[in-house]
């Protein structure tokens, strides 16, 4: 639904006041109501998404750069390439970005 179709509906409630049908006014107005709500915090949660998922990037790019150096130390000190070491841990931090 759009903002349209809810004004539509607070226009309908608006001129049903005073008739018979105030009982469906009400109703109209608490659906209205809701779905506003309802927009609101669908749009809250996809922001939460948004920033949760961009944190959840940045704590992994943090973890590849950890384990690259990581894996760089230990190539330094043995004959194996710093991929070989990642491999072996199963990591993939040496894969390029997609």
């Amino acid at each position: 639904m759009n903002d349209e179709m809810v004004n539509r509906m607070r226009l309908w409630a608006e001129n049903m006041h005073g008739q018979k049908s105030s009982v469906i006014a009400v109703v109209i107005t608490e659906a209205a109501d809701e779905i506003e709500r309802l927009r609101e915090q669908l749009r809250l949660a996809n922001i939460d998404n948004f920033n949760t998922t961009a944190e959840v990037d940045r704590l992994r790019a943090e973890r590849d750069e950890a384990r690259r150096m990581w894996c760089e130390l230990m190539a330094a000190n043995t004959a194996a390439h710093r991929e070989q070491v990642a491999n072996r841990h199963g990591w993939d931090c040496f894969k390029e970005k997609e």
